[in-house]
């Protein structure tokens, strides 16, 4: 599954993360930066970056030797459960904190 810009605000404000974005062409997509600490934010990619998702969301990470696995995304506010299987777990944290935020805001 493909990680959008979309996913990436979606993930950060359900994590309660202020985002700074702006184009980079000579990379050919965007840059995230977290505004707090003013480090390139990349959960989808970096393990430090979708640990802060998974513990501020409590999401439960079975994790596989390959850094494949599943994640478990539990919303306490709504009781909805969002698994995700994916050959990355910090992809699977990303997808599943877009989904929390997508929920709070009425599944848009």
């Amino acid at each position: 599954m493909t990680i959008t810009r979309e996913t990436l605000e979606l993930a950060a404000k359900a994590a309660g993360i202020e985002l700074d974005v702006w184009d980079a062409p000579w990379r050919g997509d965007m840059v995230f930066k977290n505004v707090s600490n003013g480090c390139e934010w990349r959960p989808h990619l970096d393990g430090n970056d979708a640990g802060e998702l998974a513990r501020k969301l409590h999401m439960l990470i079975d994790f596989e030797d390959d850094d494949s696995g599943h994640v478990m995304c539990a919303d306490p506010t709504t009781d909805m459960y969002w698994p995700r299987d994916c050959s990355n777990w910090k992809e699977a944290a990303t997808l599943c904190a877009a989904a929390v935020q997508r929920a709070k805001e009425g599944g848009k």
